[in-house]
């Protein structure tokens, strides 16, 4: 009868470590998405005051390179004249 007890207090030990280390991991989680968020933030005020914070994002869809090595052609879709 008492190792009984003794499993179930394990048991719930385990429940109860497992509950706190998830909830953990949560709150972790969302205190970095909030600091990417306003490193983020930060970084786009710096870049619209001039002052840059970090190198622009280059963007990865629509880069032609020319034949000379050190020309890169960046192609927006959306910048492209409409020929209609």
């Amino acid at each position: 009868m008492t190792w009984q007890v003794v499993w179930v207090a394990i048991g719930a030990l385990v429940v109860l470590a497992l509950a706190i280390y998830t909830t953990a991991s949560l709150f972790r989680n969302l205190v970095r998405q909030q600091a990417r968020e306003r490193e983020l933030l930060l970084n786009q005020i710096m870049h619209l005051s001039g002052r840059t914070w970090q190198p622009p994002p280059v963007p990865a869809a629509g880069l032609a390179v020319s034949n000379s090595e050190d020309t890169l052609v960046i192609t927006d879709p959306t910048q492209l004249p409409d020929y209609e």
